[in-house]
């Protein structure tokens, strides 16, 4: 049975579905999860088309790699959307070894809905935009240095909102990942917050033990819509509070000291 909660950015409605693998071999627990959001999604008079974002969390590799072929058919395929996926034991219960979360809009205008790919393609969007929202995959680059990564997902970012004519100011929300034990919660929220020229009104961050391609260990995503005359001026840039997206993600693995300190410099 999947979940459904529903978050709002600048008064829409984001409704959230998601599921876990109970047990069973990992293909079907997959199949299983997808098959309870659909349902989840019906209920809410939404489908398939208006999945604009789907996170995928699995326990490991091994699993990964035995539900690789379902993965292609449902995520890349049937529910192609912006994608991130992660190595997470934290997120798992009892034997399951998957969990899917998919982000549905309501779009005024289903034929807006474009999924952008890379150049050269990759097997995952950059991103999707649908109406006046963007929602970007994770965006994660390899690099020799942690601070070589940040930069390079964060100018995929860049790119993304400069191909839909967006800039900082429509972000409404970022999502932020880093690899357990690569490098501090403090550097990565200092990163972003030197790095971006208007902060998001809602910051997220959660620690992984892995991200599903290496050697990337961070990634970056986000949420944007195109501002409208009142919400935010591009010229003030807005601090990053102790505010979080309500279930955008469950669990934060950082601790509110932390979140606290960083805050106060």
């Amino acid at each position: 049975m999947a979940e459904i909660r529903r978050n709002y950015l600048r008064g829409a409605e984001i409704t959230v579905v998601s599921a876990g693998g109970a047990s069973g071999e990992p293909g079907r627990q997959l199949e299983s999860v997808v098959e309870a959001c659909r349902t989840a999604l019906a209920e809410e008079g939404l489908s398939k088309v208006d999945v604009a974002l789907s996170r995928l969390w699995m326990r490991d590799r091994e699993s990964a790699a035995a539900l690789s072929d379902q993965r292609e058919r449902l995520l890349r395929g049937e529910f192609r959307s912006a994608s991130s996926s992660f190595f997470s034991r934290q997120r798992m219960s009892g034997e399951g070894v998957v969990a899917v979360e998919f982000y549905a809009v309501r779009p005024l205008d289903r034929s807006t809905r474009k999924i952008v790919t890379f150049d050269p393609p990759r097997r995952y969007a950059h991103y999707l935009a649908v109406d006046d929202w963007l929602f970007l995959s994770g965006m994660a680059e390899e690099g020799d240095t942690m601070d070589a990564q940040f930069d390079k997902a964060f100018a995929q970012v860049e790119g993304a909102l400069d191909l839909e004519g967006l800039t900082w100011a429509d972000v409404c929300s970022a999502s932020l990942f880093l690899q357990r034990g690569q490098a501090t919660p403090d550097w990565m929220l200092e990163r972003f917050r030197l790095a971006a020229p208007v902060q998001p009104l809602f910051v997220s961050f959660e620690v992984v033990d892995e991200l599903a391609n290496t050697p990337k260990h961070l990634e970056i995503e986000i949420i944007a819509q195109r501002s409208r005359a009142n919400d935010i001026d591009a010229g003030v840039a807005n601090p990053i509070g102790l505010e979080v997206f309500a279930g955008l993600l469950p669990s934060i693995s950082v601790s509110l000291l932390t979140l606290w300190r960083w805050r106060k410099r």
